[in-house]
């Protein structure tokens, strides 16, 4: 059996419109987080330190949570 990272589980598309080459900013593209708080966990690693300059370069209010298990 071919090892990959989804250790033998099949994922359904979820037809999105996104792919592995999306970035942050074409997610939350034309988004209006105007008075909100964008919570992001894990903003350390993986998706996290891409995700938060993408939300304050639209002046979005974000806070990053680190978590260490």
């Amino acid at each position: 059996m071919k090892q990959n990272n989804y250790q033998g589980a099949l994922q359904t598309p979820l037809h999105s419109g996104f792919h592995g080459a999306s970035t942050t900013a074409d997610v939350i593209e034309g988004i209006d987080l105007t008075g909100k708080i964008a919570i992001l966990t894990g903003g350390n690693t993986g998706i996290g330190p891409a995700a938060a300059p993408a939300h304050q370069q639209r002046r979005h209010y974000v806070i990053g949570h680190k978590f260490n298990c």
